[in-house]
């Protein structure tokens, strides 16, 4: 190319710049510049390449460099002679077909064909996308592959166009039939023969493709082996073999005796037929009658042998081209398809890209692609659970879901690419959701025919947009669970004013923390979780039905600390008792133990519940029959317990005596004084009779109506001892 034409290409419209555009955009207009220049040579794309790479990675400067024999030259300097063969600096030359770019510096080495074609871009400001620039050199390797192929075809028909000046008729047919047809009608005439045949070598053996002249047809069929008859000689001494006369001759063998008999033919002349140094064929003639071959006829058969090797290639070179252009029409057609389906792609990326942003759910995502794409889609989590499915598909999607289920279970480790699987009705397809090398879960697209390549790179990007959602998703879910958690926390143990703020947290994050709740601990069997194991034991906590109904849960150092919704006390054991199964059975080397507290019907007392979830907590480690205790249930365990950890002993006092204390002053104190005298008679009913002078029913009255009142039964000795102390501590403190 001169440089006049090399200025007009560099004064074509500027590549977008990072930032105006994106990749896709400027991969479009970078292959559409290339693919322009097909026709106009090989230097054409090499000077378009250079400066187009350099403005696609952002650089100064760009060179394309070849492999030649003295090492690297540039492309426009591979015919001036240099002193040394490559400057100082230049790369090696990439040996491995996978070769990957390499910035080193402000420097881009960016191989286009390993080993013999490398761009080398400087004065880069930015690191570029190494795939973009990876893609772009594919498209340079093709832009080449093309131009080198249009340049072949072009030297080819000069040849033929001289050939075709020179030669006869022979060669103006490319249709190999028709050229032997030409070939043995032209060499029969020439040479006054009756029979004219062209033997081509086929898997060592000489079979006859076209002959004129004959009347049988075992003539047209004829086949042999070097060294038998004219045409096998002419074969195996790779020289023109003649006979006088063929009935008479000694000098051939006799095995187409009987044929030459049938054809009346008596003299013969053979010479080989030569294409690239090799021995293609034979071309022999016949004569009806004795005759002598001269020399002038050695020399016209081996002329016409010469023009039928040539016609012969060329009809082999001519097929040979057409299918070249056929291949170079199909790589047109490929990269054709492939930049419709870049385009198409990006566009939907777009439309992806601003559903996301403007707030749309994985529904309107998942709608959007199976309305793209013409199939079914289905996203699903890691632990392959249903995110969305577009369109419904009622009993057939349960199906189709089996199906996804089946194929990526079967997958091992963190596959990169998806997996395709043709079912009885179309097609399965799934690729998986990634993000910096962990699994996210996998979309499954079905349709009738198998996906092509537009669809597959469509779902590589709704996989990307995809695991975006679902991260944002998991990391706005760990800080609503790390709020909420710190408000549990406040709520335990905070002051008056933390608990107020706290619960005004509550309600901004539309937590209803209303109605009578009671408070679970369970201690971890670890001093410290790491997040895998802390992850695991929060998704057991809130898939459990006890997690699912509770109102705040958290965790923090070796404590799991829950506020669950009051209800019955045996249930709520029940329900605790299968949490900690299953938080056993996703984390097996840890072990739980669980206290739960009484009722409470005002938020702000929920220190006190923490105290009294502490207490059942220890209460369950001296147990043997179980991991949960309700201090409800404690008994005088759970009583000496909150003494020796310097309970409040007049609220003590009053859980032990219940409603008893909202009894009036008068009602109160003769109830409790003939309590305390019941057991100083050591609970015998007569003798307390007897020391408070009334009757013994009334006394049977008096305590039957203390035990409703307080909920013991003093038929039992554990209440009898409960209400012993709460009696004795009600009158040690004077309590009114």
């Amino acid at each position: 190319m001169s440089k006049p034409e090399l200025k007009v290409v560099r004064q074509r419209t500027r590549m977008p710049q990072a930032g105006q555009a994106g990749d896709i955009a400027r991969l479009d207009l970078f292959a559409q510049r290339l693919s322009a220049l097909h026709d106009n040579g090989l230097q054409a794309v090499f000077a378009e390449a250079e400066h187009s790479l350099a403005e696609l990675a952002g650089g100064r400067s760009g060179r394309i460099l070849l492999q030649s024999a003295v090492g690297w030259r540039d492309w426009h300097q591979l015919d001036v002679a240099l002193d040394s063969p490559r400057e100082e600096g230049w790369p090696a030359a990439p040996r491995d077909a996978q070769a990957e770019p390499t910035l080193q510096g402000d420097r881009l080495t960016l191989p286009v064909r390993a080993g013999s074609i490398v761009a080398w871009i400087e004065g880069i400001a930015t690191a570029p996308d190494l795939q973009t620039m990876a893609l772009a050199a594919r498209y340079v390797d093709l832009a080449i592959a093309i131009a080198e192929r249009h340049e072949s075809a072009a030297r080819n028909a000069h040849e033929l166009q001289v050939l075709q000046d020179v030669a006869t008729r022979i060669l103006r047919s490319a249709d190999l039939d028709e050229i032997l047809l030409l070939v043995t009608h032209e060499t029969k005439r020439l040479l006054a023969s009756d029979i004219c045949g062209v033997l081509m070598l086929e898997d060592e053996e000489l079979v006859m493709r076209c002959s004129v002249g004959h009347f049988s047809v075992e003539t047209a069929k004829l086949r042999m082996h070097a060294g038998v008859g004219v045409a096998g000689q002419a074969l195996a001494t790779d020289a023109p073999c003649g006979v006088e006369n063929y009935i008479e001759s000694e000098s051939i063998s006799q095995d187409f005796m009987p044929l030459a008999r049938l054809e009346k033919v008596r003299s013969a002349l053979a010479v080989p037929i030569r294409a690239r140094e090799a021995i293609i064929g034979v071309l022999e003639v016949w004569r009806r009658r004795p005759s002598l071959y001269t020399e002038q006829d050695h020399g016209l058969l081996l002329a016409l042998s010469g023009l039928a090797a040539l016609a012969i290639d060329n009809a082999r070179l001519q097929q040979s081209r057409a299918r070249a252009a056929a291949r170079l029409a199909e790589a047109n057609t490929e990269l054709a398809q492939r930049i419709r389906a870049i385009e198409d792609s990006a566009r939907f990326q777009k439309q992806v890209v601003n559903t996301m942003l403007g707030g749309g759910a994985l529904a309107a995502v998942a709608t959007e692609t199976a309305q793209h794409t013409g199939g079914t889609i289905i996203v699903l989590d890691r632990d392959l659970a249903v995110e969305v499915a577009r369109p419904s598909q009622g009993e057939r999607g349960e199906r189709l879901l089996e199906g996804v289920r089946r194929i990526v279970g079967d997958v091992a480790g963190t596959p990169e690419n998806g997996v395709l699987e043709p079912l009885q009705d179309g097609y399965l397809y799934a690729q998986p959701i990634l993000a910096g090398g962990e699994m996210l879960g996998w979309i499954a697209w079905y349709g009738a025919t198998e996906p092509a390549e537009s669809t597959r790179l469509v779902l590589s990007h709704v996989c990307l947009a995809v695991a975006m959602h679902l991260l944002e998703r998991r990391n706005m879910a760990r800080a609503r669970a790390q709020t909420l958690q710190e408000v549990l926390w406040d709520l335990l143990e905070g002051s008056d004013e933390v608990r107020a703020a706290a619960l005004d947290r509550a309600r901004e994050l539309r937590v209803a923390l209303k109605g009578p709740a009671c408070v679970l601990l369970a201690t971890l069997n670890s001093d410290s979780l790491d997040q895998e194991d802390r992850d695991a034991l929060l998704e057991a906590v809130q898939q459990s039905e006890l997690g699912r109904a509770s109102l705040l849960h958290g965790v923090r150092g070796n404590q799991l600390r829950m506020l669950c919704r009051a209800g019955d006390t045996g249930r709520l054991r029940v329900l605790a008792l299968r949490m900690i199964g299953e938080v056993t059975a996703r984390v097996p080397h840890l072990s739980l133990a669980a206290g739960l507290s009484g009722p409470c019907a005002d938020m702000r007392e929920l220190p006190s519940h923490l105290r009294e979830a502490s207490i059942a907590l220890e209460v369950a480690r001296y147990r043997r029959n179980g991991a949960v205790a309700a201090y409800s249930e404690s008994g005088v365990l759970g009583l000496l317990i909150n003494l020796r950890s310097e309970a409040d002993v007049r609220r003590v006092t009053r859980e032990i005596l219940g409603e008893l204390m909202a009894e009036p002053d008068a009602s109160r104190q003769m109830l409790l004084g003939t309590l305390r005298t019941f057991f100083e008679c050591d609970c015998s009913q007569a003798a307390t009779a007897l020391s408070l002078g009334t009757h013994q029913k009334t006394i049977a009255y008096r305590l039957s109506k203390i035990g409703r009142l307080t909920g013991l039964k003093l038929a039992r000795h554990q209440d009898r001892l409960l209400a012993d102390i709460g009696t004795r501590l009600y009158f040690m403190l004077e309590m009114e």
